[in-house]
């Protein structure tokens, strides 16, 4: 149902019925010093040296790359953000993220 219901609503957009009013989301799934700040200021000192999102993982092992990563995707949006979002009138997220995210390295 929610999939129908953003069709349509993309569908008038296209058409001009509808205003698109929308946030980019980043630093969720492509993790950048910027926009992901937080996790890149807590990070381990083993891996304080990395600059991208490979070269901590890199750094900090399979096991504990996987619990950061999960907990910084878990907490860094929250359900509540999206709420907030569409209190404040926006009808669309960008959310960005690299072909790793779904193929892996």
């Amino acid at each position: 149902a929610v999939l129908v219901r953003a069709e349509r609503h993309l569908q008038r957009a296209f058409r001009g019925e509808a205003q698109w009013r929308g946030v980019n989301l980043g630093g969720w799934f492509v993790l950048e010093q910027g926009p992901s700040g937080p996790m890149w200021d807590n990070l381990p000192p083993v891996a304080e040296a990395a600059t991208c999102e490979w070269t901590c993982c890199q750094a900090l092992g399979p096991a504990q790359a996987k619990r950061l990563l999960d907990e910084h995707r878990r907490t860094y949006f929250t359900k509540r953000d999206f709420e907030e979002i569409r209190a404040a009138g926006l009808t669309h997220v960008r959310l960005p993220f690299g072909a790793w995210c779904i193929a892996g390295p």
